[in-house]
């Protein structure tokens, strides 16, 4: 859903169309300020309001949220700090609701500013286009391109933004044996927006990989590709992931899920985000790894909080807490991302099979991978 921006190129200058089981709810450049009726924060005031256009040079990218039985869709507004084309400030918020209602300020005429009511929660990672974002002109391909392996498990791959579009671009990564392979779904490994580096912990000892970005803009245009080569070492820092469709045991009332738009499987608790106060015996997932020496370790998860509110798992192992459960706070950002857990102390572990166990904690929360590492001082990129 996006809004803003002016007819050019054809490139559409608002919001389509809106639909609620089949309905048509809403269109126009934005909906929210084509309400009849605003409702402001205080209670029993209704105040009505005029039409406002959006900034000509700016687009804004909404997100659909299921709350309570009703549908929310939250806005982000920006207004550039300086001439700075990467510098947006002064962020400003909007909800529509399906019952017609707005929390906020009444904005001025010929202005876009709506100030979020305290409390509500729905702010996070949404996103703010510029108009220049959504041109049909291919962007240029990422620069400074280099692969480096961390380990005979792991590869880094890096690179630079070339052309300032930052968080708009798509990068994709395709991983294959020969310098020739095809960019197709079978050697794309990756694809995410506004990232510059990437870990590929799916490689195998002594094994020389190559690697093809290339960048995408909103509309579907893409760059040439750029190439990278790394080669593996036999020895090396220990890295292991496990991917949540390899956990062999989820108990419900925890459940298995999938991503489709980023290929993931994941775990998570069946419920309306409701929070536990501790672990029940039911609604929780064993993870299972081996290590090869005995030492320190760090563990993180690959985690997500869709409603941008859940951010927590209990997590239960021998070697911490004398094995009782402890909260693990994800925390929340954009998509998915590394959560070290369950704090950022190192984990005391011996040679062989592990296990540790993740309850439920907010229903909402969602994990799709662990890493393991002896590498303490190794920092998540990408995903």
């Amino acid at each position: 859903l996006r809004w803003g921006g002016v007819e050019k190129e054809g490139i559409p200058s608002g919001l389509v169309h809106l639909e609620k089981r089949g309905e048509q709810v809403g269109e126009g450049p934005d909906t929210v300020y084509y309400r009849r009726n605003y409702v402001p924060s205080y209670p029993n005031k209704t105040v009505a309001i005029k039409r406002s256009e959006p900034f000509p040079d700016l687009w804004y990218e909404g997100r659909l949220l299921v709350h309570q039985n009703r549908i929310r869709l939250s806005l982000n507004i920006a207004q550039r700090r300086n001439k700075s084309p990467r510098s947006v400030g002064r962020f400003a918020s909007v909800v529509w609701e399906d019952r017609g209602q707005v929390a906020g300020t009444v904005p001025k005429p010929g202005a876009l500013s709506l100030s979020c009511t305290a409390g509500k929660g729905f702010w996070r990672n949404v996103r703010v286009w510029r108009a220049r974002d959504l041109s049909r002109v291919p962007p240029t391909p990422p620069v400074q391109v280099t692969a480096t392996a961390l380990g005979p498990h792991a590869v880094r791959l890096s690179w630079a933004d070339s052309d300032g579009f930052g968080a708009s671009r798509r990068v994709e990564i395709y991983r294959g044996p020969t310098a020739d392979f095809p960019l197709d779904g079978r050697h794309r490994i990756a694809g995410k927006r506004g990232i510059t580096a990437f870990d590929d912990f799916a490689t195998v000892p002594g094994t020389t990989y190559f690697y093809r970005l290339r960048a995408g803009n909103l509309v579907g245009q893409w760059s040439a590709p750029v190439q990278a080569v790394a080669k593996t070492p036999t020895e090396g820092p220990f890295f292991a992931r496990i991917s949540a469709g390899d956990f062999p045991v989820v108990k419900a009332l925890m459940s298995r899920g999938r991503d489709p738009e980023e290929g993931l499987s994941y775990i998570s608790g069946i419920g309306a985000g409701k929070r536990m106060e501790g672990p029940a015996e039911d609604g929780y997932a064993d993870v299972r790894f081996r290590v090869p020496t005995t030492g320190s370790y760090a563990i993180w998860g690959l985690v997500s909080a869709p409603d941008q509110g859940s951010d927590s798992f209990y997590l239960s192992m021998p070697e911490i807490n004398g094995g009782k459960p402890v909260n693990y706070y994800t925390g929340t950002g954009d998509g998915w991302f590394w959560s070290r857990l369950p704090v950022k102390a190192q984990i005391k572990l011996t040679a062989g099979e592990q296990q540790f166990r993740l309850h439920i904690r907010e229903c909402k929360t969602r994990l799709a991978a662990v890493l393991i590492t002896d590498q303490l001082d190794w920092r998540a990129v990408g995903r």
